[in-house]
């Protein structure tokens, strides 16, 4: 795909990961009668999430076009610490993040947050929140409406692999190719496409799942092309 170089991909702030207490509530778990009220019972167990980051990227465009965005992040090294060859490493690399942006002429800087990421969800709703938003419906006699629900897609607090303390490196890798991979026409971004593709509609992107890792790489100066670009992250994990 000739008309972009991308000419720059950075991370603004830390990529840094952290355990936190979660509460369950454990009603819906339990067995009930309605000679006896509810009794509040929860859990807290401890689970990943990352802090909040942006991807910054610098891409040049010889004319005004829509272009395919797709980032994934890979592991650098194996466990004896030996550098992996990118033919191995694309079966372990993540998707985290794929959506289709708009080109100007010239330069364009185009910044993504985690919390933008097609391939991610948001907490589901807790069961005592859906019991409270339908006894207000039947009460009020209104619609049942809950926000934001999807059923399919990476946690959004999972978009990170667990770093450490040292901190553990990563190659995150772009490529920038045609906006006619497409499916779609006006894809709505509130959606998890990236995995689950869009309900009642075509999958999103013509291009396999994994493009363009999802072949063989002979020699990685393949991939050394100006609409690839690949560069090494840092993921830090906060213990405190």
């Amino acid at each position: 795909y000739d008309n972009v170089e991308i000419t720059s991909l950075g991370v603004d702030g830390e990529l840094s990961t952290y355990f936190e207490d979660f509460e369950i509530d454990l009603l819906n778990a339990l067995d009930d009668t309605e000679t006896i009220d509810d009794v509040e019972i929860k859990a807290v167990v401890p689970r990943l999430n990352h802090k909040k980051y942006s991807l910054n990227i610098g891409v040049d465009a010889k004319k005004a076009e829509t272009a395919t965005f797709r980032v994934y992040l890979c592991p650098k090294y194996d466990n004896n610490g030996v550098q992996y060859r990118l033919d191995e490493i694309r079966w372990g690399c993540l998707l985290v993040d794929k959506f289709w942006q708009e080109l100007s002429a010239g330069s364009n800087t185009v910044t993504r947050t985690s919390a933008d990421s097609s391939v991610a969800i948001p907490d589901r709703p807790s069961f005592a929140s859906l019991v409270k938003a339908a006894d207000e419906a039947v009460s009020s006699g209104g619609d049942f409406a809950v926000e934001n629900v999807r059923a399919c897609g990476q946690p959004q607090r999972l978009l990170l692999p667990k770093g450490s303390e040292s901190g553990t490196d990563f190659f995150m890798f772009l490529s920038v190719t045609s906006g006619d991979d497409a499916v779609v026409d006006n894809i709505d971004h509130t959606q998890s496409y990236g995995y689950c593709g869009i309900k009642g509609e075509k999958y999103p992107d013509k291009r396999a799942m994994g493009y363009p890792l999802d072949r063989r790489v002979v020699d990685w100066r393949l991939f050394d092309i100006p609409n690839i670009k690949w560069t090494t992250v840092t993921i830090f994990h906060n213990a405190d």
